[in-house]
């Protein structure tokens, strides 16, 4: 989670991203999962930004589940 002071400068972007490469190079996942609340638009455009797509699940909590899959070992998209 990203404080509201410090949202909208990139900084949930690139922490996304060096989860995946790190999960990617130290586990070799070539996937995962997350999940938000459905009114927080921001979150899913930031998601949809690095590939993840909607799984059409929730979670127990009600929140959209989302999944990220590579069968190339490709990273996600890093284009602003």
């Amino acid at each position: 989670m990203i404080d509201a002071e410090y949202q909208g400068k990139g900084y949930g972007k690139s922490a996304t991203q060096a989860m995946i490469e790190k999960l990617n190079k130290e586990f070799e996942c070539q996937g995962g999962y997350l999940s938000f609340v459905p009114e927080n638009l921001k979150a899913e455009k930031l998601y949809s930004s690095l590939d993840f797509k909607r799984t059409g699940e929730t979670d127990e909590s009600g929140e959209v589940i989302m999944r990220f899959k590579s069968t190339d070992n490709r990273q996600p998209t890093t284009d602003n």
